[in-house]
Parts: C-alpha cells; sequence; structure tokens
C-alpha cells in the first residue's frame, strides 16, 4: 500500500514538473525562433501531416515545390502535434501543448525505463527529472527548434534499459529495446545510427562476462529483427526512393570539437545555445565519483562510457581527420551530448540514491527545484536576448517570434532541397524562383493547389512541347493531362518535366504510396498488432476472417 501511494505521490510530481517545465514557453504569445536554427523547418513539416496518412507529398508546405519531406524524416511520432493544432485551431499552441505532451512522456518513460533496471521508484524519479531538465535537451527544445532529436530523446532510456535488461538483467525483456528503438527509428534517424554504435560497444565490452551467453545472444537478435518488422513502414519507402532516385542529403562539411574555452564557459554560464550537457550533468560527473560505491560494475561501465564521450567532444579527439569518415554524418560533434546525458543521468541517479529514507526524501526535495530553477533561468536569459552569439557554431542568431499569422507566409516562402534531385542543387533559378518554362522560355500559366494536388492550366499552346515545372520528381508521381494520364521526366534542372499537346490544357500532378511502401506499412501494422494483441484475441481475429481455420 505504501509502494503504491509512492508511486502515485511520483506520478503527481511528475506532471508538476512538466508544468514548470514548460512555463517559459507557455509565458511567451508566440514561439521563439532564432533565425540560425530549425523552428521553421520543423513547423512547416507539422502543416504537411495534413494529408501524410493517404499521400507522400503536401503541395501546399515548403514553397509548393513537392518536397517529399515525410518519407525521408520519420514523423509517426511527430504527427500528435498536428493533433494538437487542430484540436486548438492554432499552430503556436499546438505546437506548445506538443512540447508539453512529450516532456511528461520523457518523464514517464524515465521513470518506468529506470523503475525496469533497478526496481527502485526513488532512482527513477531522480533520473527522470535530471534526464529530463538536461540542458541538452532544453537546447533542442528551447534553442535549436530541432523538434527530432528532442522527441528522440524521450525514448533513449527505453533503449538503455532494453539493452541493459538483454546485457546484464532478465533477456526475457528484450521487447523493451526492440520497442525503444524503433519508436525512435520513427523519429530521428542519426539517433537511430548513435544508439546503434553505443549499444555495438556495450555489446564488446560485456559479452566476455555474459551467463546464459546463447540465450543473451538470441534475446539481442529477436530484438533486432522485431525493431527491423516494426519499422519495415518507413525504412521500405525511404529505401525505394533513394536506391533509385539521385538525391541529395543534408550532411556535415566538417567535424570540430569544442576548444576548452568555449566549453568551460558554456558549462559554467549554463549557456543553452552553447550546445552542452549544461552546468548541472557537468557537477553530476563529480557527484557520481564521490558517490561511485553505490554503483555496480555495469552502472560503473555506464559512467566511464557517459564520461569519454563527454571528453571525446573536445578537440582532445582529432576531429578534424575523422571528417573523411562516416562519422562525419553526425554533422556536429555535439550531437554526443545527448547520448552523455543519458549516461551520465543514470550514473549519477544510482550514486544518489539513500538507504535512509529521511536521508533520500531530503535531497530529493533539495535536488528536484534546483534542477527545475536552473532550467528556467536558463530559458528565460536565453529568451531575453535579442542576439545570441553562440561560440561553437561562431554566429548571431537574431530572435523572432513565430505567431500564427506567420505560417501561410512561412509554407510560401520556406524552399527545402533536402532530399531533392541533385540537380535541384546546381539549378537553384527554376526552384527557388517559381518558374515554369516551356521550350526554355518561362511563361507564367495560371495554376492551383490543395494539400495533395497541383494543377497547372496552359491556354492556346501553338504547338506541342515539353514544359518543365519547379515540381520535385519522385517514384510515385501521377501525372494526367485534361484528365488522361500521362508520363514525366527527370528535367536538366532536377525538377518534373511534362510534354504538354498544343491547345489548352489543365495538368494535374499529385503523389500517392507505391505498392511496396503500402505492403510495407502493412508488414508493420500486422506486426505490432501480434505483438500486442493476446493470443487468444489473435485467434478469434482469424477465425472470424476464415471460419475454417479453427477446424
Amino acid at each position: 500500500m505504501v509502494k503504491q501511494l509512492s508511486k502515485y505521490n511520483h506520478l503527481l510530481i511528475l506532471i508538476i514538473l512538466s508544468i514548470f517545465y514548460m512555463m517559459p514557453m507557455f509565458l511567451y504569445s508566440g514561439v521563439i525562433h532564432f533565425s540560425m536554427q530549425d523552428t521553421y523547418f520543423h513547423f512547416s513539416r507539422i502543416t504537411s501531416m495534413s494529408n501524410v496518412w493517404t499521400s507522400p507529398v503536401n503541395y501546399a508546405s515548403y514553397h509548393h515545390n513537392g518536397s517529399m519531406i515525410n518519407q525521408f524524416y520519420p514523423w509517426l511520432t511527430i504527427y500528435p502535434a498536428y493533433l494538437f493544432t487542430k484540436i486548438t485551431g492554432s499552430m503556436v499552441w499546438g505546437y506548445k501543448l506538443y512540447c508539453w505532451f512529450i516532456t511528461l512522456v520523457t518523464l514517464l518513460i524515465s521513470y518506468y525505463s529506470i523503475f525496469k533496471m533497478k526496481k527502485s521508484t526513488n532512482i527513477a524519479l531522480v533520473f527522470s527529472a535530471v534526464y529530463t531538465f538536461a540542458a541538452y535537451r532544453a537546447t533542442d527544445l528551447f534553442y535549436r527548434g530541432s523538434l527530432g532529436e528532442a522527441v528522440a530523446m524521450t525514448f533513449f532510456p527505453l533503449v538503455l534499459a532494453g539493452a541493459y535488461e538483454i546485457f546484464v538483467g532478465d533477456e526475457k525483456n528484450w521487447r523493451v529495446l526492440a520497442f525503444g528503438m524503433t519508436l525512435v527509428l520513427y523519429t530521428h534517424l542519426l539517433s537511430v545510427a548513435m544508439l546503434s554504435v553505443l549499444i555495438a560497444i556495450f555489446l564488446i565490452i560485456s559479452i566476455p562476462f555474459w551467463d546464459k551467453r546463447l540465450q543473451r545472444l538470441k534475446a539481442l537478435t529477436k530484438a533486432t529483427f522485431l525493431t527491423l518488422l516494426l519499422s519495415l513502414a518507413f525504412i521500405v519507402p525511404f529505401l525505394e526512393q533513394m536506391l533509385q532516385l539521385d538525391l541529395y542529403t543534408p550532411r556535415g562539411v566538417s567535424l570540430e570539437g569544442f576548444t576548452y574555452r568555449s566549453l568551460l564557459s558554456n558549462l559554467l554560464w549554463n549557456r543553452l545555445n552553447g550546445f552542452s550537457i549544461g552546468l548541472f550533468i557537468f557537477i553530476a560527473i563529480f557527484m557520481t565519483i564521490i558517490g561511485r560505491k553505490k554503483l555496480k560494475k555495469p552502472d560503473m561501465v555506464i559512467f566511464i562510457m557517459g564520461v569519454l564521450l563527454f571528453v571525446s567532444t573536445t578537440r582532445l579527439l582529432p576531429w578534424d581527420k575523422l571528417s573523411a569518415t562516416p562519422l562525419l554524418t553526425i554533422q556536429f560533434v555535439w550531437r554526443l551530448n545527448a547520448l552523455v546525458t543519458l549516461l551520465l543521468a543514470y550514473s549519477f541517479s544510482v550514486s544518489f540514491d539513500s538507504k535512509k529514507v529521511v536521508v533520500r526524501i531530503n535531497r530529493q526535495i533539495l535536488l528536484l527545484p534546483i534542477i527545475a530553477l536552473l532550467h528556467i533561468i536558463a530559458v528565460f536569459n536565453l529568451y531575453n536576448s535579442e542576439k545570441v552569439y553562440n561560440l561553437v557554431a561562431r554566429n548571431d542568431d537574431i530572435r523572432t517570434v513565430i505567431q500564427d499569422s506567420d505560417m501561410t507566409a512561412l509554407d510560401n516562402s520556406l524552399n527545402n532541397i533536402d532530399y531533392a534531385n541533385q540537380r535541384v542543387v546546381e539549378n537553384m533559378d527554376v526552384v527557388a524562383n517559381y518558374k515554369f518554362l516551356l521550350d526554355g522560355k518561362e511563361i507564367t500559366p495560371q495554376f492551383n493547389l490543395t494539400d495533395s494536388t497541383i494543377r497547372i492550366e496552359l491556354k492556346d499552346i501553338k504547338n506541342p512541347g515539353n514544359l518543365i515545372t519547379p515540381i520535385y520528381r519522385y517514384i510515385g508521381q501521377n501525372v494526367s493531362i485534361n484528365d488522361k494520364e500521362t508520363t514525366s521526366k527527370l528535367s536538366d534542372s532536377g525538377t518534373t518535366e511534362i510534354q504538354v499537346p498544343k491547345g489548352d490544357s489543365e495538368i494535374t500532378i499529385s503523389s500517392s504510396y507505391t505498392r511496396l511502401a503500402i505492403s510495407a506499412r502493412l508488414a508493420s501494422l500486422i506486426t505490432l498488432l501480434v505483438i500486442v494483441l493476446p493470443k487468444k484475441r489473435i485467434k478469434a481475429i482469424i477465425k472470424k476472417v476464415n471460419p475454417r481455420s479453427g477446424e
């Protein structure tokens, strides 16, 4: 009874913490955006999800170029943000409510994950608060506007718990790792890559010390296979486009670690624009060393790995020489701080625990207000600066405020070339200036668009010719002229080119999911139902579909 009461008290604490966390954002009438960051991009991603279940392209967003953004940037876990905007009738309020929602979910998942590992509600409470309020997560959410990475961090603790169970704990809980990795994959691909490497390192370190080695290897294999099946709905369409088209993919130019001066400055001043782990996690390193006797061997490995990753973000590692390796795909060295935050928050939470109830409660009463206050001060310091000088990126970010009235202009103007054809990058004129060219001569046809289609009207064309449009071309594109299906081809500008007849023409361009993409989505859905639904329920469904199956 006491334990149950403790859990309910902790749930109330987590809800209160989520409100305090989001308080700075809710106190502003709009959403703060810094000019060099990603808030605009993710706002457009949210608006582009209005037709995401039926079409991979939304022509009303991203400068109306028909960017297939949702086929290449995982969107499933961010889709609730679109639902919040529809419920509230406001993009600003929908975005804010989603950020609060994902913060509460982060607190709850963090609590569950660490309780799964350590069977201690007190360690779980401390970790969920320290991890969720960590400076790097606030950097993603309040400064960078990097919704994908911020949401991916929500599921990092599940991955840690799942790997821990397979390598150290009860390997029968292998599904925790599968669900954690799947949720990250449906959110942020770079995070999947980083977590996979981290798991591989832990595997190499721990496998010589495993008991039940065969069972644990089987559990890891099953977790990997289940992750793959659950993720087919995204992986298959992604690869289908990537392997058949020559697309431009975002990549870093070079890798550069922190200078010691900039790192120390950003840590001590707890700057959210410094991309660091923040003051509290930095102090937690030393506090963990003091309480290291409470760490078991697996906990100590996690702590050491966290410290090594933290040190590796500096120029102590020759990142300039590593820029020619696949590591360049992470784009920025400071991305590693998402993993550093996870590992150090965990080890600190374990070392912070006490067997004495009074000491434990007093520590929590002191700790929770401190991390909440540090967070609120850091966000307000960031928000109250008109210009933010960034020691890492060496640029000035102009602070602006996004209102609902800005959304139409944003969708009209934001031109996105990520995952467009490579030719687009070399011939930006047609796309950026939204040009239509008929046999090389610019024309200004009438056109109108909806989320799922764009219609172009040509009047009194003297001779048949080739029309180059500013619309991107992907597999699954549908084109018709005067309600008759026709084909398109890739223009020299990397966009859609259509052969048009003389006279009047109404050209309709749309896009649909391929049969392969639909099949992959169905396979993932069936896998999920098989895993989630009880076996009796599955047998009942099969019997309804095929009555003879029970004979």
